[in-house]
């Protein structure tokens, strides 16, 4: 098998808030062509003019990955989800709750291929934020062979490359999205033996707030042998030994 990789993303969705119910809904697009067994991750920011965002929920078939500074005024959620085939420029929408007189914000999806059963695993990874003139990158330790670690980086300056990291190699996956408010590198690294990596800053150009979050995509699980033959009989049976 071989370790999962980026693939490409979807259309930006804006987060839209009533005020008066004190609730938002984001809806990014899924990209164009989604296959079965593809890992679709959706990194949602969101920004309240006064006050604070309390909370971020997983759209329908949707499962939460990570978070930083909800609770606060700036906040970012990440979901994933393993696709069946169907999603196909679909529109999934993220909610949450805020306490203010508006919020803001945006959200994308992004698309892995090379996972399928293997699966995403949040507990693997870990979150940072700040605001500085370079990002800590999250630490991962991975729980298998040929896992792919992932960190996402969200900030409104540029985004460079992560230096200084051990155990592994950050690299930004692809150019880095801008999703109209915020910036998103999907910046990863190929993790061929069990292991950690860790540590490690990305520039920002100029100062800027930022927010790191991490997690593993597992490779692939290979497909078992079938155990009958043609004719209903077993395959493979118990030898007798005398």
């Amino acid at each position: 098998m071989a370790i999962p990789a980026y693939s490409t993303k979807g259309t930006v969705g804006g987060v839209n808030g009533d005020a008066c119910a004190g609730t938002w809904g984001c809806s990014p697009q899924c990209p164009s062509t989604v296959a079965a067994g593809d890992i679709l991750i959706a990194v949602i920011y969101a920004t309240c003019f006064a006050g604070t965002v309390d909370s971020a929920s997983a759209a329908s078939g949707w499962t939460a990955l990570k978070s930083v500074g909800i609770g606060g005024q700036r906040g970012v959620a990440t979901f994933y989800k393993v696709a069946d085939g169907t999603e196909d420029s679909t529109t999934p929408t993220f909610t949450g709750g805020f306490s203010a007189s508006g919020i803001s914000g945006n959200g994308n999806i992004y698309l892995y291929t090379g996972s399928g059963t293997g699966g995403v695993v949040p507990a693997s990874g870990t979150t940072n934020s700040g605001s500085s003139t370079s990002a800590t990158m999250s630490n991962v330790t991975t729980t298998a062979t040929n896992s792919l670690a992932v960190c996402i980086v969200v900030t409104a300056a540029s985004i460079a490359d992560a230096t200084g990291e051990a155990g592994g190699d950050w690299t930004k996956a692809a150019t880095t999205d801008n999703i109209s408010s915020v910036k998103v590198a999907n910046q990863t690294a190929g993790m061929a033996s069990v292991g950690s990596i860790t540590g490690g800053t990305a520039t920002l150009s100029p100062t800027s707030n930022w927010w790191t979050l991490s997690f593993e995509i597992k490779e692939a699980v290979a497909a078992g042998i079938p155990n009958k033959a043609v004719g209903g009989n077993f395959a493979v049976k118990r030898a007798n030994f005398f």
